[in-house]
């Protein structure tokens, strides 16, 4: 389904015309911006499993890397000048992050590794250096983990990711290497819906929820007398089955192996 025939049905259901949601000028369509609100309101409510994808992010070991630069794995291809210069790739806006790899074998391999807090980060640095005396005229060294870790760690921090320890490529596994690549699981943003044709997952499974949630957002723009009676039930009932619809995703392939 797309938001055109959404749209349709919505206004049918409402028994309204669509006309009646374009307000101001320029125009703005509320019913649009209602769906986008409901749509919102799910992905900070759960992480959707068709949500969930692979991304590559260029990570200078000096200063980190935006999360804004992040493009989906393998979209970044020869751009076909013979220059083995790569395409731009295709931009995925994160939401979470669940695990992070490092690049083995020339960037042909990836290898997990610990994805940690700026706390974590800050403590396992206070346990190393607990002998040392602050001094500024001293070398950073004492107040790093030594250069020759071979457990770095991706660690976000706002929306910077950074690798720890990276000594800028100068030392330890990293040495002659910078930037590298990281290879991020996240729960990306599905984009906003701006174009008739548009669509999601959501719109095409869970078209109940969809309708139900988007009317109960479109309450808030609409005088009381405008405004439709959707209730909790309606509401809590059609949830209940997109969460369990997402669950069962989810649950497919817990079943496979155990590693214990």
């Amino acid at each position: 389904m797309i938001v055109s025939t959404f749209k349709s049905i919505l206004a049918a259901f409402a028994n309204r015309d669509q006309s009646l949601f374009q307000v101001g000028n320029p125009p703005v369509d509320l019913l649009l911006t209602a769906m986008n609100n409901s749509i919102k309101w799910a992905q900070r409510t759960i992480d959707f499993e068709l949500c969930r994808v692979n991304v590559d992010v260029s990570v200078d070991l000096l200063n980190g890397a935006d999360l804004s630069t992040a493009v989906l794995h393998g979209s970044r291809v020869d751009d076909g000048t013979g220059t083995n210069t790569l395409t731009a790739g295709t931009p995925v806006s994160v939401n979470k992050i669940e695990r992070a790899f490092l690049p083995v074998n020339n960037t042909l391999s990836w290898q997990p590794c610990d994805f940690i807090s700026r706390n974590s980060q800050v403590r396992q640095q206070q346990m190393v250096n607990d002998h040392y005396t602050y001094n500024i005229s001293r070398s950073t060294e004492p107040y790093n983990l030594s250069v020759a870790s071979p457990n770095p760690a991706v660690i976000r921090y706002g929306n910077t990711i950074y690798v720890w320890p990276g000594n800028n490529g100068n030392a330890g596994p990293f040495a002659g290497t910078n930037p590298i690549t990281v290879g991020l699981d996240v729960v990306q943003w599905l984009p906003d819906f701006v174009n008739p044709t548009d669509t999601n997952f959501l719109m095409d499974n869970c078209q109940d929820w969809l309708m139900y949630r988007t009317l109960a957002e479109l309450n808030f723009f609409l005088k009381a007398s405008d405004r439709f009676a959707i209730t909790d039930k309606m509401l809590a009932d059609s949830w209940q089955s997109v969460v369990d619809w997402n669950g069962s995703l989810e649950d497919m392939g817990d079943d496979v192996s155990n590693l214990d």
